[in-house]
């Protein structure tokens, strides 16, 4: 019974501490789907507070609506910026044709995107592993440009934009620690065997 209520309080030591209590703050959790097409060009922005400055990872899904052209005579290109520097540069076939191109891209984000066909649109899921964030207001903005060819022709959208903060080293050492702490509080002592 000592061992149980051991362990219960160093698992609630861990999960109260204030090293692990950072991680996995959510910073933006939107989904602007309800928003529908936009046309090209535009652009869509979301600000929010940090009370520090630190690394946090960035999903988010582009919607494209109708023939949104990747690298071609009609290239149709896609910016994401965090408070005016460049995050990610790049144009991708979501039902326009073209190739995949990806013209910058200094936060080494990974991008998966799946045409629906000729004219039918399609989506890419972007994940930028870290990012760092100022401490105050933070900006990310999203845009499309291109030749303008209306709504009629191609539009796209921004879908489930999610920010979380990044555990630091010290989370990690700290979880090491506990898991450590709690084998050595949990191994089995040697029991006497009956004579």
């Amino acid at each position: 019974m000592k061992k149980l209520i051991c362990l219960i309080a160093l698992f609630t030591a861990v999960l109260s501490s204030n090293a692990y209590a950072g991680y996995g703050t959510i910073y933006i959790l939107r989904d602007h789907s309800n928003l529908g097409a936009l046309a090209s060009p535009g652009q869509i922005s979301d600000s929010f507070e940090s009370a520090i400055n630190g690394g946090v990872s960035l999903k988010f899904q582009i919607q494209g609506y109708g023939s949104l052209d990747g690298e071609n005579d009609y290239r149709d290109v896609f910016n994401l910026s965090l408070n005016g520097n460049t995050v990610l540069s790049a144009t991708w076939d979501l039902g326009g044709g073209g190739a995949n191109v990806i013209y910058s891209n200094p936060y080494n984000a990974v991008a998966k995107a799946v045409s629906n066909g000729s004219f039918a649109g399609g989506k890419v899921d972007v994940f930028i592993p870290v990012l760092w964030l100022v401490t105050g207001l933070n900006t990310l903005t999203f845009s499309y440009s291109g030749q303008a060819e209306g709504l009629g022709n191609e539009g796209w959208g921004i879908n489930q934009v999610y920010v979380a903060s990044i555990p630091e080293p010290e989370t990690y050492a700290l979880l090491l620690a506990g898991l450590g702490l709690l084998g050595f509080v949990t191994r089995r002592k040697p029991g006497k065997l009956a004579a």
